[in-house]
């Protein structure tokens, strides 16, 4: 039961080390220095923790990640600068924790705490990431209070219940696996708007163009397509896109249909395979052209105002945006613009 307790709580300091390194490395250090926490002998290695240097250099740099973290933008930079840092920090903890005598499971321990690390960092890093997109500063303070209060609570609860916090900590690096694939998508999708209202390039007619295998997906659900056009946008969720993840970077693409209808295909791609999907061609449909802060949105509800789908388009290609409303409005039977 002694190694549980051990693995336990070299578990706990890697995971709590990729939400905030130095506050773990400088709130434990004057547990130990003050006597707080009587360490067991089975946690000796810790003892350096609470060593004056440690502390004073651990005390300065939790005073610039205090400032840094709760400053938009500049939290996200310094987590960028941290993706190395922290899982390094997290897998010396372990193994000072753990205290093997033997360099093969030194080695072993730290990659494992490293990679626990890394997943609890990489969904603080994508969380404030999020967090910045949104227009006021508050949430920046509260996300990264709640962030401190829980790393000091996780310390205290590793104290005395460390195997109970090391079951929330298998419980919480299980989120990590499920929720940073989806921050990673949005993270790139909002990238991508920022950078082409930057960067990129502001066209008002309707451009045409499909990689092959954005082709190749087409033509798995339209036979010989006609093109009319088709458009970079990035996916919002909605019922009429039930089975496509939103924040996708893909295109919207306008097919010539049966009579006067245009088909409307959805062309993108996971990490896994290139996808198409039509939206809804057996019900009238009406599309709205609304505002967001960094892209325009093509909404789409049916004739009962029941909200389909939505895409968006760079805030810079508003024009465009509007042309590809006034487009389906007049080229889509039973479809308008509104």
């Amino acid at each position: 039961m002694e190694i549980l307790d051990q693995l336990a709580v070299g578990l706990g300091f890697a995971t709590l080390a990729g939400i905030n390194l130095y506050l773990v490395t400088f709130v434990t250090g004057l547990a130990i220095r003050f006597h707080w926490v009587l360490l067991d002998e089975r946690f000796t290695d810790l003892q350096v923790l609470g060593s004056p240097p440690v502390l004073a250099v651990a005390g300065v740099l939790l005073v610039v990640e205090t400032f840094a973290d709760k400053i938009p933008w500049v939290d996200s930079l310094w987590d960028g600068f941290h993706t190395i840092i922290r899982p390094v920090g997290g897998g010396l903890l372990a193994v000072s924790a753990i205290g093997t005598t033997r360099p093969e499971y030194d080695v072993i321990i730290a990659l494992v705490a490293g990679g626990a690390t890394l997943m609890s960092h990489g969904l603080k890093a994508g969380t404030r990431v999020v967090v910045n997109g949104t227009p006021e500063p508050v949430s920046n303070l509260v996300v990264s209070t709640a962030e401190d209060v829980a790393v000091i609570g996780g310390l205290a609860l590793m104290s005395s219940e460390p195997k109970l916090f090391a079951g929330l900590c298998i419980v919480f690096l299980c989120l990590c696996v499920i929720i940073i694939p989806k921050i990673v998508r949005r993270v790139r999708a909002f990238c991508w708007l920022v950078w082409n209202n930057v960067a990129g390039d502001r066209p008002t007619d309707l451009p045409f163009g499909l990689t092959a295998p954005q082709h190749a997906a087409l033509l798995g659900k339209a036979l010989d397509p006609e093109i009319l056009w088709s458009v970079p946008v990035v996916t919002g969720r909605g019922k009429g896109l039930a089975e496509v993840r939103s924040w996708v970077i893909g295109k919207l693409v306008a097919v010539r249909g049966t009579g006067s209808r245009t088909r409307l295909f959805f062309v993108g791609k996971t990490w896994r395979r290139t996808f198409c999907t039509e939206l809804p061609s057996d019900v009238p449909l009406v599309i709205r052209h609304e505002r967001g802060l960094l892209g325009e949105k093509l909404a789409i509800y049916d004739t009962a105002g029941t909200f389909l789908a939505h895409f968006r388009v760079p805030r810079s290609q508003g024009k465009l945006h509007e042309r590809v409303a006034a487009a389906l409005g007049s080229s889509r039977s039973g479809l308008l613009a509104a």
